[in-house]
């Protein structure tokens, strides 16, 4: 979330706020093209998906509530949800690095840390610092050829096979290829023992509370999955169905 903080920083400062904000997971991050948005829509002039890759209920609530309303103060929100947002077996991964992450921890650490990352460089880049691959090239190049590191595009492979059908994949053989045997059990170790979190249902019906009690209208989109997720529920498509 970092470098999504960053630019909603920005755009506070600058006091820019947001016509139309798009929040959830990766799923909402690659199915929502704000500029397409912002050039089709004559009410929305500033569109801002701030999408976070593997977040589900848990970790979207309070990033959209404690981070993004207070930076960019939406007019509108559209949350994009699917039954993994509300699977409690999901790994822990995403919550984990949430919870981590420079721009929101919480705490005393938290905030030493942030103060220390806006005013000292070594803070700042001490994840690239720690990866002597990157200190070996930096040191070798001049410094006007510097650049941030690509942004990373592995979480493509979480995306793919909830979206394209097998006769997608098989008009695309290279994708198929490249995804191989992983691509089954991907969806269905997510999936594994599914059910509606007690903690996830709570933490979206507050967060919907939260939106509505400051008056800010907000929109769930039930995200399109394809037949073979619906299949990979506990109980097939009657299991997805019954989320």
């Amino acid at each position: 979330p970092q470098r999504l903080v960053a630019e909603m920083d920005e755009l506070a400062a600058r006091e820019i706020s947001s016509d139309l904000v798009l929040v959830g997971s990766s799923m909402v991050g690659y199915a929502f093209d704000t500029p397409t948005i912002e050039a089709r829509s004559d009410d929305v002039a500033v569109a801002n998906n701030v999408a976070l890759n593997g977040a589900q209920t848990t970790v979207t609530s309070p990033w959209l509530i404690d981070e993004v309303i207070p930076r960019i103060q939406p007019s509108e929100v559209v949350w994009g949800v699917t039954t993994l947002d509300f699977n409690p077996h999901w790994p822990a991964s995403a919550a984990d690095a949430y919870a981590a992450a420079r721009a929101t921890r919480s705490g005393l650490y938290g905030a030493a840390d942030r103060w220390l990352g806006d005013r000292l460089s070594l803070s700042a880049r001490r994840d690239d610092l720690r990866d002597p691959a990157v200190v070996v090239d930096a040191a070798r190049r001049p410094a006007a050829e510097l650049t941030p590191p690509p942004p990373d595009t592995g979480r493509l492979a979480n995306f793919v096979p909830f979206y394209l059908s097998e006769e997608q994949l098989t008009a695309n053989p290279e994708l198929a290829e490249s995804l191989g045997s992983a691509r089954r059990p991907l969806v269905d170790s997510k999936l594994l023992d599914f059910e509606v979190g007690a903690a996830e249902l709570e933490a979206f019906a507050g967060g919907l509370e939260e939106l509505t009690d400051r008056g800010v209208p907000v929109t769930v989109v039930l995200m399109p999955v394809t037949e073979e997720y619906r299949a990979a529920h506990p109980g097939g498509e009657d299991g997805f169905e019954l989320a």
